[in-house]
């Protein structure tokens, strides 16, 4: 991280940056969803920095959140199957993910300035996935 004003190696001059990350459904929320013989939902609509989390019952938005980016990596034929089909971004790979944060971050530690990354959410919500 760099001190408030100062530039990083990609032209950037905020010290801290905030990524959120939609990961793609696992195998237990597909076996779940197919034992109750129900289509997978999604109750996150994303739109460049902006995640909606809606409300399941009424599909209208209940809490709003903006991001310096917004990463949606379910891939488009699973989102084709999801009732209703979620508003979302284009979809990123692992590949994507890694060069819109972490080749960032591999430039900057490179270049001297301290970096880290800090995986937050719920056992099973995605850290490691994305970590690898």
């Amino acid at each position: 991280m760099v001190r408030r004003g100062q530039e990083t190696s990609d032209g950037e001059s905020s010290a801290v940056k905030v990524f959120v990350r939609v990961r793609p459904h696992n195998t237990r929320e597909k076996d779940a969803a197919a034992k109750k013989g129900d289509d997978i939902h999604s109750i996150i609509h994303m739109s460049d920095r902006k995640v909606e989390v809606m409300c399941p019952e009424r599909h209208t938005p209940k809490h709003s959140f903006h991001f310096d980016a917004c990463l949606w990596s379910i891939p488009p034929e699973e989102v084709k199957k999801m009732k209703p089909a979620p508003k979302a971004n284009t979809y990123l790979s692992q590949a994507a993910v890694f060069q819109e944060c972490g080749q960032m971050m591999v430039n900057n530690s490179l270049d001297g300035y301290n970096s880290c990354l800090f995986a937050y959410g719920q056992t099973g919500s995605g850290k490691t996935f994305t970590m690898m």
